[in-house]
């Protein structure tokens, strides 16, 4: 800075002010690059010359001023980018796993039209259950794609007229990737334990619901950086906790009661964190990735349709479902996590994800199929609509009535 020239003992002499700003931060105008051009710029100075992050640092330093676009990308790459669709993906499954029990309370309870002397009464289901969750990635702030497969098996008991409470455990396997200034693959294992109750009183009927998680989770990461790349692989765990209230009242849309509408009112809390880890299989220029959290409220109205249509050689009738409501969260609405070179652990840096909307459209359906005089098929189906995110997830099961 400021450098002239002026003649000492008939010598010419340039004189200067050695610069100490960050010459990467000057194009880095995203929070993500940002972080990447301060870790870069905080490298220790006796990187071996033939190491990833000292080959990293020269591409970055020599793109600065031939492709300033592609150095930002190279910056927010290797500050991680796309670390942060681990805990986004951890939060949303552990809602829709609320979602699933959910649709199985629905239809618990005895039904008032009858006396029912022999209470208590018992029953054993189990179902196999899919969805697939997307998040848009916005720039350099990364979101995902996860693909689950999995099922629960659930019990369930009718302690009087008005009462029915159970328990129930879900094992989830998920494909997770995810693509930003970098990209990313690996898996979201989820295991779950459910409780939950459900009590009638006339037409009101109060639902809580209870969930536990644990997670075991994989990201493995890819960077680019002018001529040559690099790969990173991390492991880590995870746990959430959600909890669910629903209330309804019935509507009736016919003399027999056959045709039920039920205005909803829905409030459900999220709270989840994946565990910090560090990168392997990049040498120094791997990071120490700090811990995930997310902590999200939910309050949704709407309504569902429920309604006999036909009955089987015994007597006993299919029960159709339709449901929609709009929903609106608070709280987290993006993650969030400290990254930090291997080769500099004791300076971090915020990388952050794509923001997920608030306001949700949220639809599903079901049906309930008697097989015999003691077991149900049913089927069940949920999407879910917001600004730059989307998920659809199905189940299928069997009930059956001891």
């Amino acid at each position: 800075n400021n450098a002239y020239l002026v003649m000492e003992n008939g010598n010419l002499v340039l004189v200067a002010t050695a610069s100490k700003d960050n010459k990467y931060a000057r194009i880095a105008d995203t929070v993500n690059s940002r972080a990447g051009a301060e870790l870069l710029w905080n490298l220790p100075g006796d990187l071996a010359a033939d190491s990833i992050l000292k080959k990293v640092d020269d591409a970055v330093g020599a793109l600065t001023s031939s492709n300033p676009s592609e150095a930002k990308r190279v910056m927010a790459a290797v500050a991680g980018a796309t670390v942060n669709a681990l805990g986004t993906a951890q939060k949303d499954a552990l809602r829709d796993q609320m979602g699933w029990i959910r649709n199985r309370t629905t239809l618990m309870g005895v039904n008032p039209a009858y006396i029912n002397e022999d209470l208590p009464y018992f029953h054993m289901w189990m179902e196999g259950t899919g969805s697939y969750a997307k998040l848009d990635t916005k720039g350099d702030e990364s979101g995902y794609q996860l693909t689950t497969w999995g099922g629960t098996v659930g019990m369930d008991v009718d302690l009087s007229d008005h009462f029915t409470m159970g328990a129930a455990f879900t094992a989830n396997y998920g494909d997770l990737t995810a693509s930003a200034a970098d990209t990313a693959d690996g898996h979201l294992d989820s295991y779950y334990a459910n409780l939950f109750g459900r009590y009638q009183s006339k037409r009101w009927a109060h639902t809580l619901i209870l969930t536990g998680g644990w997670n075991d989770a994989k990201l493995n990461r890819t960077v680019n950086y002018g001529e040559g790349s690099y790969s990173t692989q991390g492991n880590t765990n995870g746990w959430g906790f959600g909890a669910m209230y629903e209330l309804t009242y019935d509507v009736y849309l016919n003399e027999d009661k056959s045709s039920v509408l039920q205005p909803l009112a829905n409030v459900s809390v999220v709270t989840t964190r994946m565990d910090g880890y560090t990168e392997t299989g990049a040498g120094n220029a791997g990071l120490n990735v700090g811990k995930q959290e997310w902590t999200t409220g939910t309050v949704a109205l709407g309504g569902r349709w429920m309604g006999l249509i036909g009955s089987n050689i015994f007597g006993r009738e299919a029960l159709a479902e339709f449901r929609a409501n709009v929903a609106q969260d608070m709280g987290d609405r993006r993650g969030e996590t400290g990254v930090g070179f291997l080769a500099n652990p004791g300076y971090t840096q915020t990388v952050r994800g794509a923001k997920v909307g608030t306001t949700a459209l949220q639809i599903g359906a079901g049906i309930s199929v008697p097989v015999g005089t003691q077991g149900t098929v049913f089927v069940n189906g949920n999407a879910d609509f917001r600004d730059g995110a989307s998920s659809v997830n199905g189940s299928v099961g069997y009930r059956y009535d001891f």
